[in-house]
């Protein structure tokens, strides 16, 4: 029996271990353990979905730093520079 990454698209593999990554890399601004995570990345944006709106807020507060370090960090693996952020608010 193979495993299940034998049957997924490196590429998609790779998208979520970016993104996995990257949500890692955001708890340092989730200091109110407001469950902010990293969705999707797509040409220069990155979608971020977080619990309510006032974490919502705070992060948006830090969206260019946010944007400075993940383009610094994820420099190597991804194609092309980050230069937007799209916040989510996550439903249950």
């Amino acid at each position: 029996m193979k495993h299940l990454s034998a049957h997924i698209s490196s590429s998609i593999l790779e998208k979520s271990n970016i993104l996995e990554s990257m949500t890692l890399f955001l708890k340092k601004y989730d200091k109110n353990n407001a469950g902010c995570t990293a969705c999707n990345i797509f040409k220069d944006t990155v979608v971020i979905g977080v619990k309510n709106s006032s974490h919502l807020t705070l992060l948006r507060n830090y969206q260019n730093e946010i944007i400075k370090e993940l383009n610094f960090e994820f420099q190597e693996r991804l194609k092309n520079e980050i230069k937007k952020i799209k916040f989510r608010i996550l439903v249950d």
